[in-house]
């Protein structure tokens, strides 16, 4: 609710910092997770509450219906190389991953033309073939 109100920036952290798991619930009429609202707000600020140290790293392994995990919507926003690399660290395993349209996250970064994204995801050792 109040990442679809404009909530402010000190609300979102004090409710991810004293429920952490609040980001797993789903909130969105999609399915969505808080987590994935504040990514797909394109804001820098609400997602940065989401890559807190306070995240739980559930969050980052749950997958939305259309298979898409966080990684995968970061890099089609062209969310930033730390937010990126904050979600490689909670789930390398995501890197692999396709969604329902057969995309890993590389494949998606290189659409979008995220090149310091593409070079990290390319050169991470959990990525795809390694």
């Amino acid at each position: 609710i109040a990442l679809s109100n404009g909530g402010s920036l000190e609300v979102l952290k004090m409710l991810a910092e004293a429920v952490p798991v609040i980001l797993l619930e789903e909130d969105g009429t999609d399915g969505s997770r808080s987590v994935d609202i504040a990514m797909k707000s394109n804001t820098a600020g609400k997602s940065s509450v989401c890559f807190s140290a306070q995240m739980p790293s559930e969050s980052s392994q749950v997958s939305d219906r259309r298979g898409k995990y966080p990684l995968h919507i970061a890099a089609n926003l062209g969310l930033s190389l730390d937010s990126v690399r904050t979600l490689c660290r909670l789930f390398p395993q995501a890197l692999q991953l396709r969604n329902f349209q057969g995309e890993t996250p590389l494949d998606i970064a290189q659409r979008c033309r995220s090149k310091e994204v593409i070079h990290f995801l390319q050169t991470e050792p959990f990525g795809p073939g390694r």
